[in-house]
């Protein structure tokens, strides 16, 4: 068997275990859903690189569906009020029309940034670039500490902060932070996002994208939550934290197909694991 072909069917067989576990589906179910997550990421590249090539007008404006709160009513209140917005976004569906999207109709007189993996894919500037063609540029962040200064000083000035939570923690940028419960197996799920949103008083909000195909995408979005009535900013971490993982998960279950991260689950089960027994007197 040719060496694509293997190599695609042991990717099936991992995420389709990591779906059974996750979600309690039969091995015969996981393995239809994984075939289907697979061609589902196979055509999210294909959608990437047009993006890439084409910019906005490569949108089809009129394939988003709204979910959720009232998108224009509590984001123009919010833009009203002045407050500050982290929006957590995970990597599912046809997220970069999403984020295209969010950018065209979200406040855009306020600044933007945006947190991405240090070892992400190069092709990441450029579709940063392309998103700040709508409007205001957006200003791409690695992980550093500088990073971690611009983003609090746009935050503070009333920005936008929009991060990607559904990764492995690179431990060599940061420490493991405390596990949180992610399909009832602790997890390490990045929390510097949500440490910005306590620092700075900015509400905290969670969207995804589901659907595929040019005529139709959903963008769900929850209802932000304001962590300033915590009686103390740990504690406001805490419970962000597991209103995060509560929104990830809802999320992959509601899209299990549409998930690109099922093969890094076991890596962040893994390192929230490890996590949880260094932690145990």
């Amino acid at each position: 068997m040719p060496w694509p072909f293997r190599r695609r069917r042991m990717k099936r067989r991992a995420v389709a275990r990591y779906m059974s576990e996750a979600l309690g589906e039969p091995e015969s179910v996981a393995d239809r859903w994984a075939a289907d997550a697979l061609d589902h990421e196979q055509q999210f590249w294909r959608d990437y690189r047009e993006v890439l090539r084409t910019g906005a007008p490569g949108i089809r404006w009129d394939a988003f569906e709204l979910a959720g709160p009232m998108f224009y009513r509590s984001y123009g209140e919010l833009a009203r009020s002045g407050r500050p917005l982290v929006l957590l976004m995970p990597h599912i569906g046809c997220f970069v029309s999403g984020l295209f999207h969010l950018h065209r109709y979200s406040p855009l007189d306020r600044p933007l940034c945006a947190f991405r993996r240090s070892a992400g894919p190069a092709q990441t500037a450029r579709l940063f670039h392309r998103l700040g063609e709508l409007g205001p540029s957006v200003a791409l962040l690695d992980e550093s500490r500088d990073a971690a200064v611009h983003a609090y000083s746009c935050l503070r000035r009333g920005g936008v902060l929009f991060s990607f939570i559904d990764a492995p923690i690179d431990s060599d940028i940061e420490p493991l932070c405390d596990p949180v419960e992610l399909f009832a197996v602790p997890a390490a799920l990045p929390d510097g996002p949500i440490r910005l949103a306590v620092a700075t008083g900015a509400l905290l909000g969670f969207v995804f994208v589901s659907g595929s195909g040019p005529r139709r995408l959903r963008i769900t979005f929850s209802d932000p939550i304001d962590l300033t009535s915590e009686p103390d900013q740990q504690c406001a971490v805490n419970v962000a934290r597991r209103w995060m993982a509560a929104q990830l998960e809802c999320a992959i279950a509601t899209s299990p197909t549409e998930w690109l991260n099922w093969p890094l689950l076991g890596e962040m089960w893994r390192q929230g694991t490890c996590r949880a027994l260094n932690s145990t007197p």
